[in-house]
């Protein structure tokens, strides 16, 4: 198994009627499923996009109460410095975009 160590900053979030108990917990979600995404698309670099129809394969999600979101995680770019990522959460009217950039050391 390869050691990833990276630096994460989220640029922005962009809300739509999600609570702020949810745009917490769905951040942490997001870091768990990038977490994994990137060490998917270290070892596969055509894989930029990972779709999840629901969390509930993230055991968070049920304490939570946001097991029925689905998230499409994007790989948007990459630099000499960063590789970029959009996260996009939803559920029935509910909507929330995470825009973050990570450092691979």
């Amino acid at each position: 198994m390869t050691t990833i160590t990276f630096k994460g900053f989220i640029e922005d979030v962009r809300n739509a009627k999600c609570s702020d108990a949810e745009i917490i917990q769905l951040s942490q979600i997001f870091l768990e499923a990038l977490l994994l995404f990137t060490e998917i698309s270290a070892s596969k670099p055509w894989y930029d996009k990972a779709h999840y129809n629901n969390l509930r394969e993230f055991k968070s999600a049920f304490k939570d109460g946001i097991e029925d979101f689905s998230l499409i995680i994007t790989k948007t770019k990459s630099d000499d410095k960063f590789d970029h990522f959009v996260g996009e959460f939803s559920y029935e009217e509910k909507n929330l975009k995470i825009l973050a950039k990570i450092k691979i050391d």
